[in-house]
């Protein structure tokens, strides 16, 4: 599956994955998130560091009556505030889809996995 966008051009299809680097790029902009976390789903309980080759790790993508969902699973760093951290994620995937794909999802579901103590 992906985004298909019409343009009076032709069309233009987006794979998941990419939509998925798009978000996960910004979530790796956010202060306070330590790292991607495997999805609920997942059996593999490890913590994935932010690296551009893991991000369908902690990302699902979805789409439900031609709007794009998404839920991304994150860790974040000891003493933090969880809530505000949970926001910016929000807002930051938000505006790098809007800005890249044109396209708002309907859902950002942000889970927070775990909480890790920051090494200074």
């Amino acid at each position: 599956m992906g985004l298909k966008v019409n343009t009076k051009y032709g069309k233009v299809d987006v794979s998941n994955r990419v939509i998925s680097t798009i978000v996960g790029n910004a979530v790796a902009d956010v202060f306070g998130v330590v790292g991607l976390a495997p999805s609920r789903n997942l059996r593999d309980n490890i913590l994935v560091l932010l690296n551009k080759t893991n991000y369908q790790k902690g990302i699902q993508i979805k789409q439900v009556k031609g709007e794009i969902e998404v839920e991304v699973s994150v860790v974040v760093g000891f003493g933090m505030k969880i809530s505000e951290i949970g926001k910016n994620v929000q807002d930051r995937i938000r505006y790098n889809l809007e800005l890249m794909l044109s396209v708002s999802p309907s859902i950002v579901n942000v889970v927070v996995q775990d909480v890790k103590l920051i090494d200074d």
